[in-house]
């Protein structure tokens, strides 16, 4: 839960405040332990009674150390430290609470005892079983089983399969004590109440489920992954799932003004959804205050409580005015309108909740069934709400961000300026000395015109040369590159390119990436701008007529044509080496395959065999090794592109397939930085922890930045990766492994980008000498 009521200050309410509290006796030492950690940045003191009576910041204990307490002394708590009151309406109060205050502020029961903490934090969204959901992102997906398994405990494990299959985060279930619920379950009261009710009651008596049963699929729902949640109807339920600690608890809208249920959730130290149908903006500000004054973290959810719903009725217009009142200050929607589109509206809303009711026949009996979506329906919202997701990133709508792609289509789709006649250093460039044309090379038309339209030349240009910033300033970057700290570099270059490379930056070496054209090329003709110099090797991934090399397909044909090409690549390559009379034997980095096309991206992704695809590598390893190349496998990013289409990758996405490998056959491997940080990231995982795990098997590096999801390539500087980390890790600057600074299109530009990376390098790596 969160409350944003400071500017650039985020409130997160705790209700789980253990964490913050320490016996009264308790030493300094204990509270440095806590503080060391990085959980808590202040504690507070709890009496025998169970009261709160002081609190002792990180800022109290460096105040004790600077005046030489011994660690072993008991804390000297504050005993004036700010606190809030249940019964506090917690909007009203949290404004006073300045940045010169504590970043903790414990919430009191009348006893005074702690039973919330408020804690400033960056965190934000909502967190249930351990993931956290914000507005903008993928959205925590519910499946609703509700009764939809018709009394049958086997047909609810099923739903459940269905629905962690399908892609959905958690699961929802429905508890109910019948005799508590209603007046009467008598038949002579059912004849005689309205046919709803009468209806409503013969239905759940008939498919109600017990608390044991729930439970038992809770566990199972856990083991699958998904989070647990589940909705009392009555408080002898809700007594037993305070018992049970489910992820979450869910009121539905039919308990909305259920006030005294409501009271009971200061028990609950887990987040707490409420469904608002059938209610008024009144009824609402009402219970928002009571929660908020019970300190409930609570997320209101939009709802029409009519099943199906009408399109006219969902008036998903009321989300924004629901998040204001919103306890938490987030919002969901939990819909009964067929279909999956409206569920795309309300998370492009920013609501952080999507529920929709799942069933495995909609014809079958029950109130609920004709409201549900199938299984295949579930995993195509699951799927849409991801694509959402990825689709409203952005830096808050306030700038637009060029992406790669759009980076490298530029050269191919936009316009440069180009000379229309020769110029000499020292004259002008006027309009009518330029000529406006295709690919863009160098500066485009609105930069020239914008920034240098009528400056002076600083060197000779010819006709029809693309006009670049260096052209003009006189300033070519890589100056500031010192080789003494860069250890073993190269570049990677084309023939165009490899002999200006070459003079301008003297590498160790060079990476010629081929294209599959290139092995057309007379292989003493790219010898002959190699110089001598060692060459390494990044062989094509794709061919003519879309092919994409894939090494570990399970397709005989696919492999058979892959194999046959990368032995095409290789006897090309060692050619080439030949007669550049490099001394080395060649590296030969290869994308090896194991991706899905991009039809299968954002669907179901059928598993990778793992074994056959570890001992087909390894193969392949072996083959080039005795015919002379060194080949080294590339990691890749999650989401490839190939053909101008993006794919998904399976396999050397995870840091653990690099280690895995190793009980086949050693392999060394080309570690992409950019790429397994997009995968790292997407995996979930800690990228500098995982650089210590693979260095080993680490032979060589693609350096550059990255920016998840899909930012690779990145000019160093402009992207997440801490280049001086990647060293200690590593050994780059020390020359204990080759290593390419790879930004796309350093190249362009008079090699302003290689010259801009190898300069950031070399600062970053003479700071750790």
């Amino acid at each position: 839960m969160t409350i944003s009521d400071l500017p650039r200050q985020t409130w997160c309410l705790r209700t789980r405040p253990a964490r913050f509290m320490l016996e009264q006796a308790a030493t300094v030492r204990a509270a440095a332990t806590r503080f060391a950690d990085g959980q808590v940045n202040t504690v507070f003191a709890v009496n025998e009674a169970g009261a709160c009576v002081g609190s002792f910041s990180r800022g109290d204990l460096i105040r004790a150390v600077a005046a030489d307490v011994p660690a072993d002394a008991t804390i000297r708590w504050n005993a004036s430290f700010e606190r809030l009151h249940i019964g506090d309406d917690y909007a009203q109060h949290l404004a006073k609470f300045d940045k010169q205050l504590g970043n903790v502020i414990p919430v009191l029961d009348h006893h005074g005892r702690c039973r919330r903490v408020f804690e400033r934090t960056r965190e934000s969204g909502l967190e249930i079983a351990g993931k956290r959901y914000v507005p903008g992102g993928k959205p925590l997906v519910i499946a609703e089983i509700g009764n939809n398994h018709n009394g049958s405990p086997d047909t609810a494990r099923q739903l459940v399969d269905a629905a962690a299959a399908a892609g959905a985060d958690a699961v929802k279930f429905q508890a109910r004590s019948l005799s508590e619920l209603y007046v009467s379950l008598d038949e002579a009261y059912l004849r005689e109440t309205d046919y709803a009710t009468a209806y409503t009651i013969r239905q759940l008596a008939r498919f109600n489920l017990s608390h044991e049963q729930l439970s038992g699929l809770m566990d199972y729902a856990r083991q699958l992954g998904l989070a647990a949640i589940c909705t009392p109807f009555d408080e002898p339920s809700l007594e037993w799932l305070l018992d049970y600690e489910p992820d979450g608890l869910k009121i539905a809208s039919a308990d909305f003004s259920n006030l005294s249920l409501h009271r009971k959730l200061i028990d609950a130290d887990m987040p707490v959804l409420m469904s608002t149908g059938m209610n008024t903006v009144s009824d609402i500000e009402y219970v928002a205050g009571l929660l908020r004054r019970a300190y409930v973290d609570c997320t209101f959810l939009h709802t029409n409580s009519t099943y199906p719903t009408a399109f006219s009725d969902v008036q998903l217009d009321f989300v924004d005015t629901l998040r204001r009142l919103s306890p938490s200050g987030l919002v969901g929607y939990s819909g009964h309108e067929r279909g999956t589109h409206i569920p795309l509206i309300a998370a492009s809303r920013g609501c952080v909740v999507i529920e929709k009711h799942l069933t495995l026949d909609r014809s079958q009996e029950g109130m609920d069934h004709s409201a549900s979506l199938l299984p295949q329906e579930l995993a195509q919202l699951c799927a849409q709400l991801s694509d959402a997701a990825e689709a409203l990133q952005g830096d808050s709508g306030l700038t637009r961000r060029v992406s790669q792609g759009e980076v490298l289509n530029a050269v191919a789709l936009e316009k440069g300026i180009y000379l229309a006649c020769d110029k000499r250093a020292g004259e002008l460039v006027q309009p009518g000395d330029v000529i406006v044309r295709s690919p863009r090379v160098g500066l485009s038309p609105l930069e020239w015109e914008r920034d240098l339209s009528g400056r002076p030349l600083t060197r000779d240009r010819a006709r029809h040369a693309p006009l670049m910033a260096a052209d003009f300033s006189g300033l070519a970057a890589g100056r500031g590159m010192r080789p003494e700290f860069l250890g073993r570099f190269g570049l990677p270059v084309r023939q165009r390119d490899a002999v200006a490379v070459q003079d301008r930056f003297a590498p160790a070496f060079v990476e010629y990436h081929l294209f599959a054209t290139d092995l057309e090329e007379p292989a003493a003709q790219v010898a002959q701008v190699l110089r001598g110099r060692d060459v390494a090797f990044h062989a094509p991934e794709q061919f003519a007529h879309e092919f994409v090399l894939d090494l570990v397909s399970d397709d005989p044909e696919v492999r058979a044509r892959s194999e046959h090409l990368l032995l095409e690549t290789v006897t090309w390559c060692l050619r080439v080496a030949e007669a550049a009379r490099s001394d080395q034997r060649p590296y030969l980095i290869v994308n090896v395959g194991g991706a899905v096309g991009r039809s299968q991206a954002s669907g179901h992704v059928p598993p990778l065999n793992r074994v056959e695809a570890f001992d087909r590598v390894v193969a392949a390893r072996n083959r080039l090794w005795d015919a002379g190349v060194h080949m080294l496998p590339q990691t890749m990013p999650p989401f490839p592109w190939h053909f101008g289409g993006q794919g998904r990758h399976r396999l050397f996405v995870s840091p653990d397939d690099l280690m895995a490998i190793q009980s086949h056959g050693r392999v060394e491997f080309c570690l992409d930085l950019s790429h397994s940080y997009l995968a790292c990231d997407y995996l979930h995982r800690d990228f500098y922890d995982d650089l210590d795990q693979i260095a080993d098997v680490v032979g060589y590096c693609h350096v550059a930045d990255a920016r998840p999801p899909n930012g690779e390539g990145l000019q160093i500087g402009d992207g997440q990766i801490d280049m001086r980390r990647v060293n200690t890790a590593l050994g780059l600057s020390g020359g204990q492994r080759p290593w390419i600074a790879e930004v796309w299109n350093g190249h362009m530009n008079d090699m302003e980008g290689f010259g801009i990376a190898l300069d950031r390098l070399t600062e970053a790596f003479s700071a750790q000498a």
